[in-house]
């Protein structure tokens, strides 16, 4: 504690106010009193630190993440295991998530556009780290004060390895982003990636999802098993090309999307 009776964690990050709650972890904003700056620190919480399979997907996020030095994904900073408190420093984004602000604004084309060409260099990068992030959703994407997207959470992220990896509880992202792969228990690749991106880009162009239903497991189906939809449906004065990019991106076997 300080003279403010603020918290300050491994003698320098100064605890300002929380910022964001996830399933298993707390956010918050912290000053960096080493360096001077603001910073994130994910902080596991406390009714999960004797979790063992859990600890180990935490500190896993930290360790994939780490690797990945790139404009558009958050950085992290620092791992740190302080008597019983573990948690991430990481790059502090002000700004709203991609989820947030589609909540509140509809996207020009060219600002769709500008984003997704971001988020895929992102992604090709991380994929080049042999990282697959598993969980690319516009929840898990924040925008800075200039739109500049920054992908976060790479908390279920899989290290590939010669290991055929096949669909578990914990690497199902969101159900309305993830692969016909990740729906149906099939091996998970960099392309399972380039499928959810495709259904970001679809939001962001459409407003709305592509499958909705009123279960889980009745979306997770229809990722399998419905068409892709007809932009022409949602939005008017379709690009040339646009429809054809979302075919390619959402296609249901993935050896018919995008290679990177």
């Amino acid at each position: 504690m300080d003279k403010q009776g603020k918290t300050i964690l491994n003698g320098r990050y100064k605890i300002i106010r929380p910022v964001g709650y996830g399933g298993m972890a707390e956010v918050f904003l912290a000053h960096d009193e080493l360096l001077d700056r603001d910073v994130a620190v994910k902080m596991l919480r406390d009714q999960f630190l004797s979790d063992k399979e859990l600890l180990e997907q935490f500190q896993r996020e930290a360790k994939s993440a780490a690797r990945l030095v790139h404009p558009y994904i958050i950085n992290i900073y620092d791992v740190v295991s302080e008597g019983n408190n573990q948690y991430i420093v990481m790059e502090y984004v002000d700004g709203v998530t991609l989820k947030e602000y589609m909540q509140e604004h509809k996207l020009k084309l060219n600002t769709v556009l500008e984003i997704g060409v971001r988020l895929a260099d992102a992604l090709q990068h991380a994929h080049s780290q042999r990282i697959i992030h598993c969980d690319i959703k516009p929840q898990n994407i924040l925008l800075d004060k200039n739109m500049n997207p920054k992908i976060a959470d790479f908390g279920i992220a899989k290290m590939v390895t010669n290991q055929t990896m096949v669909y578990s509880k914990a690497v199902m992202g969101s159900v309305h982003y993830i692969s016909p792969e990740q729906a149906s228990g099939g091996k998970i690749t960099a392309s399972s990636d380039v499928y959810s991106l495709g259904v970001v880009l679809f939001e962001m162009l459409t407003g709305q999802v592509p499958y909705k239903g009123t279960t889980a497991v009745a979306v997770a189906m229809m990722h399998v098993e419905k068409p892709v939809p007809c932009l022409a449906d949602y939005m008017e004065n379709v690009p040339e090309g646009l429809q054809e990019i979302m075919d390619k991106a959402l296609a249901k076997r993935a050896e018919d999307r995008y290679e990177n």
